[in-house]
């Protein structure tokens, strides 16, 4: 047996090779995995600067529109606003928007506050029932 033929035949020989085989593997992996993440990164980093442009144009709607919401309307609508105020026809209809959320606010605590008073009620009333129960003992 000559030398070459005895490294292919060591064991030693055979589990290095082995190991730089799945080493190389590994890093082949690892690299492509690397790519991937490089791939999700930039996409993720687009996606951010994307929903920031859509923000600040959202922004720049949002503002202008309140801007303009004191702007009188076409010819049409200011016709038909009493005394051609329309500034104090929107703030009238804001006014009643932040009534009407009041309002129903205000309904709710009440039904909220109900149902907690007849609780409490329901439950005192069931516990003096038992407290008299307990007091009268058992029944013979």
């Amino acid at each position: 047996m000559n030398a070459l033929q005895r490294r292919d035949t060591d064991p030693d020989n055979i589990v290095l090779h082995i190991l730089t085989h799945v080493d190389e593997k590994i890093q082949k992996h690892e690299n492509a995995v690397h790519e991937q993440l490089q791939d999700i990164r930039l996409q993720i980093e687009e996606g951010q600067k994307s929903s920031e442009k859509r923000h600040n144009s959202l922004m720049q709607t949002i503002t202008s529109w309140a801007e303009k919401s004191h702007e009188t309307p076409c010819p049409a609508l200011a016709s038909s606003i009493p005394n051609g105020d329309w500034p104090g026809h929107h703030n009238w209809h804001i006014g009643e928007m932040d009534w009407q959320k009041e309002k129903a606010e205000a309904k709710r605590w009440v039904i909220k506050a109900l149902i907690t008073t007849g609780s409490v009620g329901f439950m005192a009333w069931v516990g003096t029932l038992m407290w008299f129960g307990f007091l009268h003992g058992p029944k013979t």
